[in-house]
């Protein structure tokens, strides 16, 4: 994926199924990212723990034609038990992108 095709009839935006977001298994990653069953997903979280990055973005399926949601989060679907410094920065980074 180093030199993304942007014509949108390339094969990679046409796969046979059953498609290349799955693994060895046909199972869809997206699918595990909340029962972390697989060890693909568990390498994953491991690899989160370890590194504490500060932003996650989820940039998959984003064609040369598409555009970038961005969700900062709504605070009245915030889990208790979020620190309030997490909505606070959360605010801004959605504010920044907004402008």
């Amino acid at each position: 994926s180093k030199n993304i095709n942007p014509d949108p009839q390339d094969r990679e935006y046409s796969e046979v199924w059953p498609g290349g977001r799955t693994n060895h298994y046909w199972f869809d990653m997206n699918r595990d990212w909340l029962p972390v069953q697989l060890p693909e997903s568990r390498a994953r979280i491991k690899t989160f723990h370890k590194w504490y990055p500060n932003i996650l973005t989820d940039h998959h399926e984003m064609g040369s034609n598409s555009s970038f949601f961005f969700q900062p989060g709504i605070p009245s679907r915030t889990h208790p038990l979020t620190p309030a410094l997490n909505q606070e920065l959360t605010k801004e980074i959605g504010t920044y992108h907004a402008a």
